[in-house]
């Protein structure tokens, strides 16, 4: 569909910078593929669910800042301190949208390929 080589200033840009996202759209287009969503993956869903990660990930990391503010006693101390793994539990466990999103679903997982590999979506945030 796309030529690699073209000089058409469009498609000279990767997705993610013409979405103006941070993570690789190609990544999560790719696994999307992989673990076989559908016959055909467009690069508008690859965008959007690019867009959703990117967001949430945001939304957990503000949760995160905001509760060792609290918790270290204001907003002037954050930059000393280390975010670590227990602080965002803690974060996330204090906000009941993100502890209900986040709960694990195993019956739902769309993770494994026809063969039962396992394709995780950790490889596509390094």
């Amino acid at each position: 569909m796309y030529s690699v080589s073209t000089n058409d200033p469009l498609h000279r840009d990767s997705k993610s910078s013409r979405a103006g996202l941070h993570l690789h759209v190609g990544k999560f287009q790719r696994w999307m593929g992989e673990v076989r969503l559908g016959r055909f993956i467009h690069e508008f869903a690859a965008v959007h669910l690019t867009a959703g990660m990117e967001n949430l990930i945001e939304e957990i990391l503000v949760q995160a800042l905001s509760f060792m503010g609290s918790s270290f006693g204001g907003d002037s101390n954050v930059g000393n301190s280390v975010l670590t793994a227990a602080i965002l539990e803690q974060a996330i466990a204090n906000n009941g949208d993100l502890w209900g999103l986040l709960q694990p679903y195993a019956h739902l997982n769309a993770g494994r390929t026809a063969s039962g590999k396992l394709k995780s979506l950790i490889r596509l945030l390094e």
